[in-house]
């Protein structure tokens, strides 16, 4: 059935497009404004990274295996997420965060020799070495060993969260996934969980929240949680499809 409503707002947005009208819509998912806008412009130095469990910086934008990777564009990726930080390895890998792991460390600017596969007169990275870069002002921490089980909430478990047969845990709060104004901790997200009727809160990649009121069937040994959580870094926040779970004390 012709749909006069979603035509003529389709037919609009071409307009638009065409003559440059500006458009009143809310802003992306995860913009603030200039709050990510200002980065430097040279590079922070080269770091030692590792390829084990984990990684300096823990979140890897996809997409970037190709041959338009930049330090400008990874920069890029990284700000539109939210991140203060930016690095780039083997010349095409993009990688962001907020904590640099305990597992890095300054190296010579030597070992980042890797071409930029988007502009061979750049570098990004070598073969386990980023050249990272920071927003200008933002003061990143170094070396963090997230110990702290918060108060009131128990540890349940690490579990696996294999997405190729769905999710362990398929609820997520209402709100965006990725907002930086909401970055991740243990506490907010059972407080979040809990107010839409859920027991358990898991966590994931650092900032990803799920609920439901059974824990995931495939445990996983511990190691595999240890991404700091993007709102406080001295709390866990699950790893790479590994979800942390927490319930509350008076839940048990």
């Amino acid at each position: 059935m012709y749909n006069f409503t979603t035509a003529a707002a389709i037919a609009f947005s071409w307009a638009a497009s065409i003559f440059n009208v500006p458009l009143d819509l809310p802003p992306p998912c995860g913009y603030l404004g200039d709050k990510y806008a200002e980065w430097s412009a040279v590079e922070t130095g080269c770091w030692m990274d590792t390829t084990g469990d984990v990684r300096a910086l823990i979140h890897h934008v996809e997409g970037w295996k190709d041959n338009r990777s930049t330090p400008a564009r990874c920069r890029e990726g990284c700000d539109a997420e939210g991140y203060g930080l930016a690095a780039l390895e083997r010349g095409q890998e993009c990688w962001c965060g907020n904590t640099i792991m305990d597992n890095a460390y300054p190296v010579s600017t030597e070992k980042c020799n890797s071409p930029c596969a988007g502009d061979e007169n750049q570098i990004c990275g070598g073969y386990g070495y980023m050249s990272l870069y920071a927003r200008n002002g933002f003061n990143f921490t170094i070396g963090v060993s997230p110990r702290v089980t918060p108060r009131g909430l128990f540890r349940v478990g690490c579990y696996t969260d294999p997405t190729a047969i769905g999710r362990q845990m398929p609820v997520q709060p209402e709100g965006c996934q990725y907002e930086p104004e909401r970055l991740r901790t243990a506490v907010g997200c059972m407080d979040d969980c809990a107010s839409i009727g859920y027991k358990y809160a898991g966590l994931q990649n650092g900032r990803e929240c799920w609920c439901h009121n059974d824990p995931p069937p495939y445990y996983l040994a511990g190691g595999k949680c240890n991404y700091p959580c993007e709102g406080d870094a001295t709390q866990l926040c699950g790893g790479s499809a590994s979800l942390l779970v927490y319930t509350r004390d008076e839940y048990q």
